[in-house]
């Protein structure tokens, strides 16, 4: 189809004419993103299900310490304490270094005053 023609078929519709035909191309628009959604969804399934398959295949016990260490060095960086407390008491060095810090008790133990 030329261009013209393109051009005159356009101008010859009627406004219910070019409604449906924008109606047709939306619901083309959507059953793509359902589609593409579905495929993101699988592909986020196989991933999860992999990464849990890894996760429960390791029962070396090397691999497990190693693991429960570097979360609790990765925590360290973030939580300084189980009380308030202790979280204080750890807090004093970088307090000489002038860093400033303030102080939340997360989790199950966490009372108001």
């Amino acid at each position: 189809m030329s261009y013209e023609e393109v051009l005159m078929r356009f101008h010859l519709e009627t406004p219910e004419e070019r409604e449906a035909r924008w109606r047709r191309v939306d619901e083309k628009i959507a059953k793509i993103r359902a589609d593409g959604q579905k495929r993101f969804d699988a592909r986020m399934n196989e991933f999860l299900e992999t990464r849990e398959r890894n996760i429960n295949s390791v029962k070396d016990p090397v691999i497990r310490e190693a693991m429960i260490k570097a979360m609790r060095m990765m925590g360290a960086q973030f939580v300084l304490g189980r009380s308030i407390e202790e979280a204080m008491k750890n807090m004093k060095p970088f307090q000489k270094q002038g860093c400033r810090a303030s102080y939340d008790m997360l989790g199950e133990g966490a009372r108001t005053a």
